[in-house]
């Protein structure tokens, strides 16, 4: 059947929202159906251009109950009924560190599955190293890490104490952080320093296990994260979003709020 679209002026004038999908993401089609291929994919924190009034388009089912609203965008459409929408300009970096991103994946890091912890370390030390000026950073890799840790036998990923040694191992000296809240990570960012953090990577697209991520900027409303493995380099998310994925690790070591901090 051919959607009927309205005039878009009926529908309110363009503004800035932030998306929550209500899962790991939601499309934007071509047109208020779904049908043809999406013209791309939003995910938690995605900034777009929308009408705010929504409108009658093709069905789709959520949770078993056929829907039909949409929202009008900038360039697409976006089915209502798999988002939330919260109106107002995108968050934007007020402090961004220079940190270099190291994923838990590739050629170089292929030694073991459970190495988010090393990669995430090791994102550490090259920023370090890059201040003081010592020998090109990119040439120790996260394979080379986990040699000096548990890793080297048993994947079985690394605590904090395992991470701190190596750390330090490496000539970073550093503190682990009981509680790291998100409102420590957000004073340290400022104060020019990139906090190595424990969350649980569900909220990252993950399974439900400790996963390492590091802080590289804050924003007024949410963080960017380096995540070595789901989300890749400067991840957003949100102020409450971290503070629940930092909660929800009572399964690792019995403590919630807890990470790295290098001094």
């Amino acid at each position: 059947m051919t959607q009927t679209i309205p005039d878009p002026t009926s529908l309110g004038a363009l503004q800035y929202g932030t998306v929550n999908p209500t899962s790991d993401f939601t499309n934007v089609r071509p047109s208020p159906d779904t049908n043809g291929t999406p013209l791309r994919q939003l995910h938690s924190g995605d900034s777009i251009l929308y009408r705010p009034k929504t409108f009658t388009g093709g069905t789709y089912s959520v949770g078993g109950r056929q829907l039909n609203q949409w929202y009008m965008l900038d360039k697409g459409y976006l089915a209502a009924g798999v988002v939330t929408i919260t109106p107002g300009a995108p968050d934007v970096p007020k402090v961004t560190l220079d940190v270099p991103f190291v994923s838990q994946t590739g050629p170089t890091a292929n030694r073991r599955g459970n190495d988010c912890g090393a990669a995430a370390a090791l994102s550490v030390i090259r920023w370090k190293y890059q201040k003081l000026g010592l020998l090109d950073p990119s040439l120790i890799t996260v394979d080379d890490m986990a040699l000096h840790t548990s890793l080297a036998t048993v994947d079985d990923g690394l605590t904090l104490a395992e991470i701190s040694a190596l750390l330090k191992g490496y000539g970073v000296q550093n503190v682990i952080s009981r509680p790291l809240t998100t409102d420590v990570i957000a004073q340290e960012i400022r104060a020019g320093i990139p906090p190595l953090a424990l969350v649980n990577d569900k909220y990252l697209g993950g399974t439900g296990v400790g996963h390492y991520v590091v802080g590289v900027a804050v924003g007024e409303r949410g963080f960017w994260v380096h995540d070595p493995d789901h989300k890749g380099a400067s991840h957003y998310m949100t102020t409450a979003e971290l503070d629940t994925a930092l909660k929800d690790v009572l399964q690792f070591n019995s403590y919630t709020y807890q990470g790295v901090i290098p001094t």
